[in-house]
């Protein structure tokens, strides 16, 4: 996952807390929303599922997998549904 973090310039100067972990579903990348949004910007749901989408296949070569936008206790706050 840092490699694929790495290689798409996704690594930005400010510190961004994330999680990695699964249930008996598929692998879970949980990304703290920014502590200055109270919501996820609904124009960035399109960015999350592109996300979503290529670390699925070029990460868990297609396995299940998801992200959450989660609070800064990494509760989840939203689920993305592709």
């Amino acid at each position: 996952m840092g490699e694929y973090f790495k290689e798409n310039d996704l690594i930005l100067e400010t510190k961004h807390a994330v999680q990695i972990t699964s249930d008996h579903e598929s692998f879970i990348l949980r990304m703290v929303l920014n502590p200055k949004l109270t919501v996820f910007p609904e124009d960035q749901r399109g960015l999350l599922t592109y996300l979503e989408s290529d670390i699925k296949a070029e990460v868990f070569n297609g396995h299940n997998f998801r992200i959450e936008i989660s609070d800064g206790n990494f509760n989840p706050i939203l689920v993305n549904q592709q």
